[in-house]
């Protein structure tokens, strides 16, 4: 990130792990002073670097929830944390971190993107996913392997689905994200309705989805946002969730939700029974909800947040005299020679670090088609060449297979002769 000279302006450039390892090896220490600020997305990655970026650059660490004094590992080297909201920021403080060091900047919502669907475009979506108009879906969203420390609340979504498949008629289940193919099964085996979508790219089949549901749980325990709890309720549907996250400060109980205490299964049915019931309630909860993300979850919210945190970070390192200024700053950003080349290049490692993470959650196809992108980009690399071979072996398209193919022979001709 550049901080221009002048101070109402920040410039970012976000760039994908791999190619952060591989622009650090090509360009070491020069890297870090190329920039006013760098951010760490993930705590992780804050610990591996900080401590020699801190020596070079402002850094600032994303530490979206804590499960254990471990979750702050990566604080004493950086200048500022950045969390989504007061839950997890006085979380944060309980383990020892002075609240001056720690800035909130809320997730937003695209509320055009994510909206109510028209009634007749509703039941086009229902109808395509499988379900009857009598139903009542129950929709939930989340990755599996986001399911650290149980903080997502498995065993309460596991339970409360098997009551409600006792106790309320008609109701059925559409389950986002990868990693549910047991729960799928299990729910489908006492004879629900269940239809389980673990990937979807584009936010409008997204929206889609949340649009299709009738209510929406959340059971975890431990969450920074959630972010899918937000765009349900622009979508128009009534979420019955636990006191988590950024919801523990937006949500309030039959305003503009049902609320539950963690690991209360009987209560989510009861809620979610009571919501089946009675439409006009339902209704009238599912128009305060989108009201609350329209006014409490705007990007020019959390976009303003964000550049003060930039702001202050940078200025805190200014005033312990460990930078150089701004304008030293952007000589050497230009002198990095970011070209559309180079540009095309973080593209390309973003495709295929995005393609690995897919893979790793067993979504295989859409994997496939983000190492298409990588291969088809330039310049030509050695984990392309990877890609592109991995493509030739399991491609069962014949276009596909003629494509790879060539890069392939692209690479050899360039590269090996």
């Amino acid at each position: 990130m550049k901080l221009e000279a002048c101070p109402s302006q920040v410039h970012m450039r976000v760039c994908p792990y791999g190619a952060f390892l591989e622009l650090r090896k090509r360009h070491g220490s020069e890297l870090y002073r190329s920039v006013d600020v760098l951010h760490f997305m993930v705590p992780h990655f804050g610990l591996r670097h900080g401590s020699e970026a801190r020596e070079h650059t402002t850094v600032v660490t994303s530490i979206n929830h804590v499960e254990s004094a471990s979750s702050i590992a990566c604080e004493p080297d950086s200048d500022m944390i950045m969390t989504l909201c007061d839950q997890q920021r006085d979380e944060i403080c309980k383990l020892g971190v002075s609240p001056e060091k720690i800035s909130i900047v809320r997730v937003a919502v695209d509320s055009d993107q994510f909206s109510p669907a028209r009634t007749a475009d509703r039941v086009k979506i229902r109808n395509s996913l499988g379900f009857d108009q009598q139903d009542f879906v129950v929709g939930f969203c989340a990755m599996r392997t986001s399911d650290s420390s149980d903080r997502k609340g498995v065993g309460m979504l596991q339970r409360a689905m098997t009551l409600a498949i006792e106790s309320i008629p008609n109701v059925a289940f559409l389950i986002v994200g990868p990693g549910w193919d047991d729960v799928t099964r299990a729910t489908s085996r006492m004879g629900a309705k269940v239809v389980h979508i673990p990937y979807t790219e584009l936010h409008q089949e997204l929206a889609d989805l949340y649009r299709a549901m009738d209510s929406f749980w959340v059971t975890a325990t431990i969450e920074g946002g959630p972010m899918p709890l937000l765009e349900a309720m622009a979508c128009g549907v009534v979420p019955v969730s636990t006191r988590v996250g950024i919801g523990a400060e937006i949500l309030r109980d039959r305003e503009n939700c049902l609320l539950v205490d963690f690991d209360d299964f009987q209560g989510t049915v009861d809620a979610t029974a009571t919501l089946q019931q009675n439409s006009q309630f339902r209704d009238r909860l599912a128009k305060c909800g989108r009201d609350t993300v329209l006014q409490s979850c705007t990007w020019e919210q959390s976009m303003n947040a964000a550049e003060e945190m930039y702001k202050k970070a940078f200025h805190q390192a200014s005033v312990c005299g460990k930078r150089d200024g701004i304008h030293s700053s952007k000589r050497r950003m230009r002198e990095l020679n970011w070209d559309h080349i180079s540009l095309r290049w973080i593209r390309q490692c973003d495709d295929l670090e995005f393609a690995r993470q897919l893979r790793s959650n067993g979504v295989h196809i859409a994997a496939r088609m983000h190492e298409w992108n990588a291969i088809s980009a330039i310049p030509l690399s050695y984990n392309s060449f990877k890609a592109a071979y991995s493509l030739l072996r399991y491609s069962r398209s014949v276009s596909c297979f003629f494509s790879a193919g060539f890069r392939l022979r692209q690479f050899a001709k360039n590269y090996l002769s």
